[in-house]
Parts: C-alpha cells; sequence; structure tokens
C-alpha cells in the first residue's frame, strides 16, 4: 500500500507520516527531500514554485514512486496544491490512494509562525489562495484542525 498525503504546508502530513510509520510500521517519505536545492531556492525566494517547477518536481515524485515495492507500506508527504499535478502521481501510480490532509487557515499559520524554516506566513497564504480542492472522489481527507475525531481514525480506507 502506498498512501500519498497532500495539503498546504503545516497541515501535518509529517506528522501523520510518521505517525503511520511509528505505529503501523509504514516507511515514511518527506518528498521535500527529493526536491533539487535549486528548486528549493526558487521557492524560498518567492514563497511558490512556478508551473513548470512544480511539473518537474512531479515528474521525479511520480517516478520514485512507481519504483517502490508495491509489496512495502509506504507513506509519502508533499504538498502538491495543485490537482493537475496529483493527477500526474496518480497517472503513473493509479494504485496510490491520496489522502488530503487539511487545516483552516489560523492553524496553518500558527503552526508556520512556530517553525523555524522557509516556510512563511506568505507562502502559506500564497499555497491557500492557489490550493487546488480535490475533484477526485476517492481522495481521502483528514482534517488536521480537528481535535474531536482522532487523526487516524480518519483514515478509514473502507467505503
Amino acid at each position: 500500500m502506498i498512501i500519498y498525503l497532500f495539503g498546504i504546508a503545516c497541515a501535518g502530513k509529517t506528522y501523520i507520516g510518521e505517525l503511520l510509520a511509528r505505529k503501523y510500521g509504514f516507511t515514511f517519505y518527506d518528498a521535500d527531500a527529493w526536491i533539487d536545492e535549486n528548486y528549493m531556492q526558487e521557492f524560498k525566494l518567492t514563497g511558490s514554485f512556478s508551473v513548470d517547477t512544480r511539473a518537474h518536481i512531479h515528474k521525479e515524485i511520480a517516478n520514485r514512486i512507481t519504483a517502490f515495492d508495491r509489496n512495502k507500506s509506504i507513506v509519502i508527504a508533499q504538498a502538491s496544491i495543485k490537482e493537475c499535478n496529483r493527477q500526474q502521481i496518480l497517472a503513473a501510480n493509479p494504485d496510490v490512494i491520496m489522502v488530503w490532509v487539511k487545516a483552516d487557515l489560523q492553524t496553518l499559520l500558527d503552526r508556520a509562525a512556530k517553525r523555524n524554516n522557509y516556510v512563511t506566513a506568505d507562502s502559506i497564504r500564497k499555497m491557500w489562495k492557489n490550493f487546488d480542492i480535490p475533484n477526485d472522489k476517492s481522495t481521502h481527507i483528514i482534517d488536521n484542525g480537528c481535535e474531536a475525531v482522532p487523526l487516524l481514525k480518519q483514515l478509514s480506507f473502507s467505503d
């Protein structure tokens, strides 16, 4: 099983990926680690990636996923704010389970303020404005701003 966690920065994708690794033995990959430093510089300078950069990054991610052993439990985290890029992943890997990790804007901004990295309030606002709501009915959703329902309980793959 391969789970692909996507959503705006600070939504909790890494936290959930690491939780799945600890609790269920998944191998966790933060796809940011796969992004070429030149592309990361683009993000650090502008707070976003160009359309071409996003396409290149997602092609690399899709290729890496294609090479994974399908007998292993894997979870990957990456913002993937555009639907076309998520579809790029699915076109190459139709067996991937897409999971949108979401939180409200204020929660995202509060989390970003506590971090000491390249994600700023401005970059969060840009992602929020440019995020494509998934139009794929098979996408699962985790609300990481919802304290009433535990995170892993929200991640149910049964219909």
